[in-house]
């Protein structure tokens, strides 16, 4: 839960390319909780919003590789995603201030 949450930012961004160049090398799944929406679709394959227990929303992630956050089709899937977490899409900082409790779960799969 929130493996990248305590490091720096150039510490976060080593550490993010680091797990997804290992999960690209191993072809094996990969599950991952965050509640940063820009994190979950710069590394997922597949996310899922969960509230009270459940899959409330559930999206593949169709953008190539290398993802960045000013890729063409970034934006959407961001609007969308903060949208199902009930967030106005006003910058980074509103994914996770007013919404604690909802997790968006990153997965990565080598068979997707």
């Amino acid at each position: 839960d929130e493996p990248f949450g305590a490091l720096d930012a150039l510490t976060r961004i080593k550490a993010q390319r680091l797990v997804a160049e290992l999960w690209q090398r191993r072809g094996c799944a990969v599950l991952l909780v965050t509640h940063d929406v820009d994190e979950a679709l710069l590394l997922a394959d597949r996310v899922l919003v969960m509230r009270e227990g459940g899959i409330a929303y559930d999206t593949a992630v169709g953008l190539g590789r290398p993802r960045d956050v000013g890729a063409p089709g970034f934006a959407g899937l961001r609007s969308r995603l903060l949208s199902e977490l009930g967030v106005e899409d006003g910058g980074a900082e509103d994914a996770g201030a007013d919404h604690q409790q909802e997790e968006v779960t990153a997965a990565a799969h080598s068979d997707v």
